[in-house]
């Protein structure tokens, strides 16, 4: 069991991570969380870095087809690529 009392085989997660923020934090969350993935965006030394860009649109099309966020080699694998390559 985990702090929600519901079971662990129960537990189930959107496939969407933009879905999962939008459920948990609403949609000032929803916008909060969109503009920290858009303002990476907005700097012309990323555009400038392939291998940057490579891992961002890696990481967000991830997104799109799962929680990565919400699992702990999902967490660790965004931190370590996009530390690695900043």
């Amino acid at each position: 069991m985990n702090c929600a009392g519901i079971n662990e085989k129960n537990r189930l997660i959107p496939h969407n991570q933009l879905v999962y923020i939008l459920l948990v934090g609403g949609v000032i969350g929803l916008l909060v969380f969109l503009v920290c993935l858009l303002l990476p965006l907005l700097s012309i030394e990323v555009w400038k870095d392939i291998p940057m860009m490579v891992v961002i649109i890696s990481v967000y099309s991830s997104f799109l087809s799962e929680a990565t966020l919400e699992v702990q080699h999902g967490v660790l694998l965004c931190s370590y690529v996009l530390g690695s390559v900043h």
